[in-house]
């Protein structure tokens, strides 16, 4: 008896060294494991860290890149608002100019005509457009698309080269201002006066650009030309001319 407890003694010792060993080797194990996951968790932590700081760099940099872009605008705003301040002051100082002219020459009829036509002819490649919308903070740049997006979408007309459009005369409430549209070529100022009918209805309209005097001729000879019409005749201004005639065949539209 003593000896089988004995063996039993050493099986039982040497399964529990066995045991023993076996959950060593595996906390060995298990904590090489935990070692390695923790340097791994601790080098993305750095990394983290370290974009984290980056990134507040570069929100830094961008807050200061928009705050010199709001500076910009605003230094462009006032440089576009101020230069059509300065346009409108050199045309009222035109037109006042164009009246001292003409009092000062009314003994001087002819001479009076060659300066009302040299002002004409400077302004031979300008059209005025009426009735398209003016946005409040409009600037050159959205004055002259709206232009082009006219001459494109309403008059199908293309390649159309603009020197410069701007709005004209002072803000009067949420009245759209005439807008001046300084063409470089005459041939493109044709081709859109010719287009103009198809505005009609549209609450735009394409005029030629005149000096005060000649805009003044004009307004008096429409109601004539009206009543012309009105009595079956042919009648169309051409610059400050009223030009009358008897249809031969058929009346044109108008």
């Amino acid at each position: 008896m003593n000896m089988v407890r004995k063996i039993f003694q050493e099986m039982f010792i040497k399964q529990q060294n066995d045991i023993l060993k076996i959950i060593s080797g595996n906390l060995k194990l298990t904590n090489d494991r935990i070692d390695i996951l923790l340097k791994e968790a601790n080098n993305s932590k750095e990394k983290c860290d370290l974009l984290e700081k980056e990134n507040g760099k570069l929100k830094a940099e961008f807050k200061i890149l928009c705050e010199r872009m709001k500076i910009l605008e605003n230094v462009n705003k006032n440089i576009e608002e101020s230069l059509t301040v300065t346009q409108d002051i050199q045309e009222k100082k035109v037109t006042e100019l164009e009246k001292k002219i003409n009092i000062k020459n009314s003994l001087n009829g002819g001479e009076n005509i060659k300066l009302r036509q040299l002002e004409d002819r400077l302004r031979r490649n300008n059209l005025r457009i009426d009735g398209i919308t003016e946005n409040e903070n409009e600037n050159w740049d959205d004055t002259e698309k709206k232009v082009i997006s006219l001459f494109e979408n309403n008059l199908s007309l293309s390649n159309i080269n603009i020197e410069r459009a701007h709005r004209t005369g002072k803000k009067d409430g949420n009245k759209s201002r005439t807008i001046v549209v300084i063409l470089l070529h005459y041939k493109d100022k044709v081709k859109a006066l010719h287009a103009a009918n198809k505005l009609k209805g549209s609450g735009m309209y394409i005029n030629e650009d005149f000096s005060f005097e000649t805009n003044e001729i004009r307004k008096k000879l429409v109601d004539e030309m009206k009543l012309h019409r009105k009595n079956g005749k042919y009648s169309i201004i051409i610059y400050d001319k009223l030009i009358v005639k008897e249809f031969k065949n058929k009346q044109p539209s108008y």
